[in-house]
């Protein structure tokens, strides 16, 4: 790939994922070399084309944006292959809490790109065809709809529950003819993880999501997605569903809406799906090639059982 071919490509990729560091480009074919990366890079800088925040003070490496010149170049010249184009209108300034939200959630993402790309053995161009209609990740720092201005400002995953109530998963999309929403949990506190699955039991017993997407079963009832779980570490992984077992059913049952048989079935079945970020995250240098993890098994259930994610 030509140098110019490889800032285009750069781009095209923070048009897509938002934030952007060195070795999630290398995962996304851009460049093996760290050395060879940095001559890539600059210049689009230098053009102010994108933006970066230094990782130091994070301990990691730096994060990349896309400006609005480089959104106006990529409208310009008709680089990229999907309409929705994220981008910057002000150089950002991350907060350490959404440090590595961010960062983790973006390898999420990728790994499910290239795992559906590899599955159907698609090219890039392809994947976006196919799927820019039905995967959408949810960005704190960047994406809302609508203007402050105009009005109607709101989260781009925004799923709506009852009596006016609402929440905003980190992503929702469809894979293998299935409805799954997304959560990343970064923070190492159990009782917080437990009041976001206590939200996405209410928006199963709702279907919220069929609902929202106007899609039906087969047999006329609105369609139900399954909930997957990525943990910053696997030991929060382990405490939540532990805290599961031991809480979550009488804390249905005191809302009222709930059977019994209903509340087993979510324990039992492959509503939640979980991961820790480990297990998601290739193994990745610059030393060598990337070697992936499976996305689409090894899922963990209420239950303990291992599953595929759409089986």
């Amino acid at each position: 790939m030509k140098k110019k071919e490889k800032g285009t490509q750069i781009l095209i990729n923070l048009a897509r994922y938002k934030f952007l560091d060195r070795l999630q480009m290398k995962r996304l074919g851009i460049s093996n070399k760290n050395a060879h990366f940095t001559q890539e890079i600059n210049p689009l800088i230098e053009a102010k084309l994108i933006w970066f925040e230094t990782g130091a003070r994070h301990g990691s490496g730096d994060l990349y944006c896309l400006t609005e010149k480089g959104k106006d170049k990529l409208l310009r010249d008709k680089s990229a292959p999907f309409d929705a184009i994220n981008f910057m209108k002000n150089k950002p300034s991350i907060e350490d809490g959404s440090w590595w939200h961010i960062l983790n959630s973006v390898w999420c993402q990728i790994e499910f790109d290239l795992s559906v790309q590899k599955k159907d053995n698609l090219d890039f161009k392809e994947w976006f065809e196919l799927y820019r209609s039905k995967a959408e990740f949810y960005n704190r720092d960047m994406d809302k709809l609508g203007s402050v201005k105009g009005g109607g400002l709101t989260k781009s995953t925004k799923i709506d529950l009852e009596g006016g109530k609402w929440f905003d998963p980190d992503g929702m999309f469809s894979c293998n003819g299935r409805l799954f929403l997304f959560e990343y949990e970064h923070g190492t506190y159990t009782k917080r993880s437990m009041e976001k699955i206590l939200i996405h039991c209410q928006s199963l017993k709702l279907a919220a999501l069929g609902r929202q997407l106007n899609l039906k079963s087969t047999k006329g009832e609105w369609k139900m997605h399954r909930v997957l779980f990525v943990y910053h570490t696997h030991s929060i992984l382990k405490s939540s569903i532990k805290e599961c077992n031991k809480t979550l059913s009488q804390a249905l049952l005191t809302t009222g809406d709930w059977k019994q048989d209903e509340i087993e079935g979510l324990l039992k079945g492959k509503w939640f799906l979980f991961k820790s970020i480990e297990e998601v995250k290739p193994e990745i240098n610059w030393l060598s090639d990337p070697i992936p993890k499976d996305y689409f098994d090894n899922w963990l259930t209420l239950a303990g059982d291992r599953v595929m994610m759409f089986s």
